[in-house]
């Protein structure tokens, strides 16, 4: 298996031993080429986000973008298939570097990743000197959202239509729609079922909130995106979190 080397924000390969394979990734400054409007959930919430989600959803957002900028070599499987998989080496800068160093909460991340990807991930956090999102104060908004009874994936597929239909309008459910688009015409799609929900009178059981993770600059190398889910759950499971939910997730994107 081929080892790939990611850097994040703004953190630097060594120069001896040399490494293979090296790539960088930033979501800010002149080194920016990670789109990810992750104020979309702030300005939702009318709240910041805090430290802890806020590491879980850029951890996300590297996984996502590095799985899609590292080759897995060519279609023809060699070995049993050993070089079609990788090894992930990512050094990540995180406002609470000792939660996630701890041996029980890396292993689990470590663990959740390898089932969805089949490959290996190794993962060394340090802390962050420039944190991606500055604290700001919101105004209290009552009717900002509605109070949904579940939280639901929505990549604007059939399956994640069906699933928010069938809790809305067959369940007379109110519930929150978590996106993730990496174009803008996925949004779009997105947008346009939100709209059609609220055409047929459901507008106020309805709660949308869509965020952009992408690559800027290049394009993708490798399409499977089987870390997607994990960005996905990452994204629902912090604003499940800020509106009081536990337990109320719908999985189905």
């Amino acid at each position: 298996m081929e080892q790939h080397n990611i850097f994040f924000g703004g953190l630097k390969p060594p120069t001896k031993p040399k490494l293979e394979r090296v790539l960088e990734l930033d979501v800010q400054g002149d080194s920016k080429n990670i789109e990810f409007k992750i104020e979309s959930i702030s300005k939702a919430m009318m709240a910041n986000i805090p430290d802890e989600l806020l590491d879980l959803l850029e951890i996300a957002a590297y996984v996502y973008c590095a799985d899609q900028r590292c080759s897995r070599g060519t279609d023809i499987l060699k070995d049993y298939g050993s070089q079609w998989r990788r090894v992930m080496s990512f050094q990540i800068p995180v406002r609470k570097p000792d939660v996630w160093n701890g041996e029980e909460l890396k292993k689990v991340l470590q663990d959740t990743l390898a089932f969805l990807s089949d490959e290996t991930y190794q993962f060394d956090f340090v802390a962050a000197t420039s944190p991606l999102a500055e604290k700001q104060g919101y105004f209290d908004f009552s009717d900002s959202l509605i109070d949904a009874d579940e939280i639901a994936l929505f990549s604007g597929g059939l399956d994640s239509f069906a699933g928010a239909v069938e809790g809305i309008v067959g369940n007379n459910r109110k519930m929150t729609l978590v996106g993730h688009h990496s174009a803008d015409k996925v949004k779009a799609v997105q947008k346009n079922l939100v709209n059609a929900l609220a055409e047929k009178g459901h507008d106020k059981k309805v709660n949308y909130i869509s965020i952009a993770v992408r690559n800027k600059g290049s394009r993708a190398i490798e399409y499977t995106q089987r870390t997607r889910s994990f960005l996905f759950a990452s994204l629902a499971t912090c604003i499940m979190h800020m509106m009081g939910k536990t337990r109320q997730l719908r999985c189905r994107t």
